[in-house]
C-alpha cells in the first residue's frame, strides 16, 4: 500500500513529520490484519508497521530490519484522499531498549518475560530477518473519549495516550521498569494481553483485558503448541492514579476460577492469542471470549 503521506492534497495528521521515523520516510507499510476498530465518531483505528534498517544479533539470527509499529486513525469515507487524524509510532512511547533491559535482567532464565518475534522477509532467498518487539494487539478509546488505550502484547504492557496532546498518560506493565500501578501480587499480573479497554462497569471505571497467560509463572511450552500449566482469563482492574496501585476487580477462567493449583491451571482453557472481556449493559455480568 502507498503511504498516505504520498497522496496529493491530503490534509495529513496534526504532525506531518510522524510519517517519518528516525529521519527516514516510510514509503511502504503493512497492516497487521487482526486489529481494526470503528470509533463512535465514525473514524477507524488500524494497526500496521514499516521496516527500518537495523543490525542486531538475536537468537542466533542476524536481524536486518526492525518493524516500526504504528496505529493510524482515519476516516474510511474518504477513500480517494484518506483523511488521517493521527498516526502514532509505538517506539515514541516505549523503546526497544526497554525490552532489551528486561531480557538482560532475565539472563538465561527459562521464563523469558518479553517476546521477540523474528520473521523472514518475503523473499526467502535473501535470508534476511526482521524483528517485531512490541506487537500492538489492540487499540481502543476510553469510554470518555479522552484516551487511546494501546495493548503491547510482546511486552505485557498497556499504554494510555491522551487523544488531544498525544502524550503518554500512564503505563501499566507486568515486566517493564516503568509500571505506574503496582500489582497486589505476582498472581495479579497479566501476560500476552489482548483487547484492553478502559470502560465503566457498575459505575466504576475499570481496565478490562484478556490475559492470555502465555509466559506467566509456571506456564511452560515444552514443544510447539504443547503447553503445561498455562491458562487464560478475563480480568478487570481498578487503577488508582493517586496511590499508584491496581486492584483486581474481576477475573474469570474456565472451568476453574480463583486461586488455582497447577493441576487446575492445566485444566483451564488456554488461548495463546486473542479473546476479549465485555460488560453486558444493564446487568451484573461480563462476557468473556476465549
Amino acid at each position: 500500500q502507498e503511504n498516505p503521506a504520498n497522496q496529493e492534497n491530503q490534509e495529513g495528521p496534526e504532525n506531518p513529520e510522524n510519517y517519518t521515523k528516525n529521519g527516514v520516510v516510510m514509503e511502504e507499510f503493512k497492516f497487521m490484519g487482526h486489529e481494526a476498530r470503528a470509533l463512535r465518531d465514525g473514524n477507524v483505528i488500524t494497526t500496521g508497521y514499516a521496516l527500518s534498517d537495523m543490525a542486531m544479533k538475536l537468537e542466533n539470527e542476524t536481524i536486518s530490519y526492525l518493524a516500526e509499529e504504528f496505529f493510524v486513525v482515519w476516516d474510511p469515507w474518504t477513500l480517494a484522499q484518506p483523511n488521517v487524524q493521527h498516526l502514532l509510532w509505538a517506539s515514541d512511547y516505549v523503546s526497544l531498549e526497554d525490552a532489551v533491559d528486561v531480557l538482560k535482567k532475565q539472563g538465561e532464565s527459562d521464563n523469558t518475560e518479553v517476546i521477540m518475534e523474528i520473521y523472514p522477509l518475503d523473499d526467502a532467498l535473501l535470508q534476511e530477518f526482521y524483528l517485531m518487539s512490541f506487537h500492538i494487539s489492540s487499540v481502543s478509546v476510553s469510554d470518555d473519549d479522552a484516551l487511546y488505550v494501546v495493548t503491547l502484547r510482546n511486552l505485557h504492557t498497556v499504554l494510555a495516550i491522551n487523544r488531544t496532546s498525544l502524550e503518554l498518560v500512564w503505563q501499566f506493565s507486568s515486566v517493564l521498569d516503568r509500571n505506574d500501578f503496582a500489582f497486589a501480587s505476582e498472581a495479579d499480573k497479566f501476560w500476552n494481553p489482548h483487547d484492553a479497554q478502559l470502560t465503566t462497569v457498575n459505575g466504576t471505571q475499570r481496565l478490562c483485558l484478556m490475559d492470555d497467560g502465555y509466559y506467566h509463572n509456571k506456564c511452560q511450552e515444552e514443544v510447539l503448541h504443547v503447553d503445561y500449566y498455562c491458562y487464560s482469563r478475563g480480568v478487570c482492574y481498578v487503577l488508582d492514579e493517586q496511590a499508584a496501585t491496581s486492584a483486581t476487580a474481576f477475573e474469570f477462567s474456565y472451568p476453574n476460577r480463583g486461586v488455582l493449583t497447577l493441576e487446575q491451571q492445566h485444566e483451564d482453557i488456554f488461548n495463546m492469542n486473542g479473546g476479549s472481556v465485555e460488560p453486558i449493559p444493564d446487568s451484573q455480568h461480563m462476557l468473556t471470549a476465549f
